[in-house]
């Protein structure tokens, strides 16, 4: 039996996350999101309601209907990621999809769990951390 792995992870518009270094961490838009990690998909997923909270911009319309058996449609987007690693906290900047269906309409396992979205292979690989086969946080 496998055990989903949850990381807590922030979500950062990048125009906001260019003023860190002025204004701090405490003092930029952000918001904390629990999040599956899915390395079998390549793409982070975030709900379209978080993106709008964000004012992330949005690009390309795409379909995901080859996966699903109905019309998905889904926007790309860029967006900033933090997770805390070891006490301190590692980026990613890369980009996501923006459902434009309710997540837990998708994927109706994830309101159970209070989960925002779905955490993929090419953010994990930019925060440059493995995850710990036994605790299932990520490490150096």
């Amino acid at each position: 039996m496998t055990c989903a792995i949850i990381w807590d992870v922030y979500i950062i518009n990048p125009e906001e996350f260019e003023n860190i270094i002025k204004v701090g961490w405490n003092n930029i838009r952000k918001r904390k999101t629990r999040m599956l990690v899915n390395t079998n998909i390549p793409l982070t997923l975030i709900p379209m309601n978080i993106a709008k909270e964000l004012n992330l911009t949005l690009y390309d319309k795409i379909s995901l209907k080859e996966l699903y058996d109905r019309e998905i449609t889904c926007w790309k987007s860029p967006a900033v990621f933090a997770i805390n690693v070891e006490g301190e906290l590692k980026y990613a900047l890369t980009f996501t999809l923006v459902l434009t269906e309710d997540l837990y309409n998708l994927f109706p396992q994830l309101k159970k769990h209070n989960i925002d979205g779905i955490l993929g292979r090419s953010t994990i690989a930019s925060f440059n951390v493995s995850i710990d086969t036994k605790t299932g946080k990520p490490k150096r």
